[in-house]
């Protein structure tokens, strides 16, 4: 079908879901006999693993890729909304420190309001300050400028 797949897994590592993405155009759809994506976090698997305390939240699993490739632990949501699910997931992870790394359009803006609010309390909570309007989403940034703001959040 000419398309990467990237696999969704439970957090105990068992794969619930697979979404594609076309290699020709930006369409996406997910593996028809797969389960609702919006009760998983993609990359929780894995950062469950590191035992590290920070985490930076993503929309997309692209987002969530790239921040891997920088040895940055990651997780997506897979939309710009957060489930209860999602939320308890969150909540019962290994997570001190959360790094919000939304998308930066309006949508992105209501989804960090909303994840600050349902959040906060439960964890440090830091924000990704985009150089300019022009960067809309976290891949949009060259590997030193994402490393730079990595540094200046003195993650703990």
């Amino acid at each position: 079908s000419k398309a990467i797949v990237m696999p969704w897994t439970s957090a105990d590592g068992s794969v619930i879901n697979m979404k594609f993405r076309s290699v020709e155009t930006k369409r996406f759809w997910y593996h028809k006999e797969g389960q609702r994506v919006n009760s998983y976090l993609y990359g929780l698997e894995q950062f469950n693993k590191t035992g590290l305390p920070t985490v930076w939240l993503v929309e997309s699993e692209i987002d969530c890729l790239r921040l891997w490739t920088l040895g940055i632990p990651a997780i997506a949501f897979g939309t710009a909304n957060i489930s209860k699910s999602q939320e308890s997931l969150i909540r019962n992870s290994p997570a001190e420190h959360l790094v919000i790394a939304v998308d930066n359009d309006a949508v992105g803006k209501q989804f960090k309001s909303k994840l600050t609010e349902m959040l906060s309390g439960y964890f440090i909570l830091s924000e990704v300050a985009y150089p300019s309007a022009k960067y809309k989403d976290i891949s949009d940034l060259t590997d030193q400028q994402i490393l730079q703001i990595k540094a200046e959040l003195k993650d703990i």
